[in-house]
């Protein structure tokens, strides 16, 4: 069950996501759009479930490492490095003193 809210979350931000990237305003398009194209993949990504499977136990590790914890991290940094504290002329100067 868990799996489900997880899988209806990721697909419903990443909806909204690809919406606000392309600047869409309903993005209800999009998510039929998108259910369409993961399903229609889905079901001709793998012939059986056996390679399905054994893929997913020889593959997936390497190919999530990025995502799971080197993207975050790349993230992470960046959001501290743009809030950086500026000095104080750099502040006058926003604020147009």
């Amino acid at each position: 069950m868990l799996l489900f809210f997880k899988i209806t979350f990721l697909y419903y931000v990443s909806v909204l996501a690809t919406a606000q990237f392309f600047k869409v305003k309903a993005y209800r398009q999009l998510a039929l759009a998108a259910g369409a194209l993961i399903i229609a993949y889905g079901l001709t990504l793998y012939p059986s479930m056996i390679e399905h499977a054994a893929s997913a136990q020889e593959v997936t590790p390497f190919l999530w490492t990025p995502f799971e914890i080197l993207m975050p991290l790349l993230t992470f940094f960046i959001a501290k490095l743009r809030k950086l504290p500026q000095t104080s002329k750099e502040m006058a100067k926003e604020r147009g003193v």
